[in-house]
């Protein structure tokens, strides 16, 4: 957490390019590349039995007492082109 001291940005929701802001999530992230935290990944690839290629970027995720991430689908919508780029990194989420 003190690592993303300084690093938190307002936390995006997936969409087109690098995602987009939405009212439905108030909260705020960083993110960590997998390198810089080499214990936590290898101990979700041994969890999950995925190979770290289709581990999800670490994030910090800060929420304020008045900020919030409404009820959402975490799933993709394989026939949008977003949908299908997002998939190419391993699929839809299983864990």
């Amino acid at each position: 957490m003190r690592a993303a001291d300084g690093f938190l940005i307002r936390a995006p929701v997936v969409g087109a390019g690098n995602g987009e802001l939405s009212t439905s999530r108030t909260s705020s992230t960083c993110y960590f590349a997998r390198e810089d935290v080499p214990c936590l990944i290898s101990r979700v690839c041994a969890l999950t039995g995925k190979p770290v290629e289709h581990i999800e970027l670490p994030q910090v995720g800060r929420y304020m007492a008045d900020q919030e991430y409404k009820q959402h689908y975490d799933a993709f919508d394989l026939s949008t082109e977003d949908g299908r780029r997002f998939a190419e990194n391993g699929g839809q989420r299983v864990c």
